[in-house]
């Protein structure tokens, strides 16, 4: 099977054995012959079938009339995703739709995978780079009391969390509780994704991993609790702007691109027709994976179930 769905919280999907290919010479920054320009994103907390709020952890601790509960992260007074933020959560599906190393294991600039490439690995800066996200309307937010859940190491593959439904968890007696303070929806937030001398196919995997093409979108996960229902976003492209090959050669305002989505399936389907056929089947797997809107609404007794048959079945392997 090309992924499986053997557990409460996530699934596996295969990864993609490693490619690495030698920097082409136009990818360097002192030619500068690729796409430039940037995408106006919008990132929207999921309403439907169940709502998922969203907790970006300021990694600070405050306290209230109930106690002690961990704060979302703020600038001034408004909530805000953090681009770095983003940028991660994009590259993790990344790396699952491409032949690409793990969380940047690329050490030589000469032998890089795609993901690293496009994102950056120690001693190469990413061609890619998202400002903070901040919200269109006034949030409401709200402390969940959720249980403590600390996931084991992966056995092969990649791990992806259900978009599971958050009232499971707030209502469930299972272990120590921790209170997150969450987004709750509806919410939107606005951020802008710049990139640097892109090829056409790059361009295409960066919206593939977006999960805005018309024909293979899909949810991401953001922020903390993604194992206990929160943090699922669809992203999509309010505009996409290019500039010239040379931006700082010119004074003129780019042109832009109201009709994204020939551009959008364009650039997808070069990069798609890049991979081998090997890669292409996987990676055509892997989307399947990720566009299954699973969303599942246990009863606290069903949870409670559940994490007992698991237990058992880990008490099992050990002995």
């Amino acid at each position: 099977m090309p992924f499986v769905y053997d557990d409460l919280e996530y699934f596996m999907v295969r990864e993609i054995p490693v490619k690495r290919k030698r920097l082409a010479e136009e990818q360097m920054y002192h030619l500068v012959t690729g796409l430039n320009g940037y995408l106006g994103l919008s990132i929207k907390l999921m309403e439907n079938p169940h709502a998922s709020p969203l907790h970006i952890g300021s990694g600070e601790l405050e306290l209230d009339n109930d106690g002690v509960y961990q704060a979302v992260s703020r600038n001034k007074s408004n909530p805000v995703i953090p681009g770095s933020g983003i940028k991660g959560a994009v590259r993790t599906f990344a790396e699952a739709l491409g032949p690409c190393c793990l969380e940047g294991n690329c050490r030589n600039d000469l032998l890089l995978c795609p993901c690293c490439t496009l994102f950056g690995t120690l001693g190469f800066q990413g061609r890619v780079a998202f400002t903070e996200a901040v919200s269109t309307a006034e949030l409401k937010t709200a402390k969940l009391p959720l249980p403590v859940r600390w996931g084991g190491k992966n056995q092969g593959g990649r791990r992806f969390y259900w978009h599971d439904n958050c009232e499971s968890w707030v209502h469930s007696d299972i272990g120590s509780v921790e209170r997150l303070e969450v987004i709750l929806p509806p919410a939107e937030f606005l951020t802008t994704c710049y990139f640097q001398n892109l090829r056409d196919e790059e361009l295409g995997f960066l919206f593939l991993a977006i999960g805005v093409p018309p024909d293979n979108k899909f949810s991401l996960k953001l922020g903390g609790g993604k194992n206990r229902g929160l943090g699922s976003v669809t992203i999509s492209t309010q505009e996409i702007i290019l500039s010239g090959n040379n931006r700082h050669a010119s004074l003129t305002l780019p042109p832009a691109l109201h009709d994204n989505s020939n551009l959008i399936k364009n650039t997808t389907a070069a990069y798609l027709t890049s991979l081998t056929p090997s890669e292409l089947s996987q990676v055509q797997e892997n989307l399947v994976a990720f566009q299954k809107e699973s969303f599942r609404k246990l009863s606290p007794q069903e949870l409670k179930q559940r994490f007992m048959d698991r237990a058992e079945r880990q008490e099992g392997r050990k002995r």
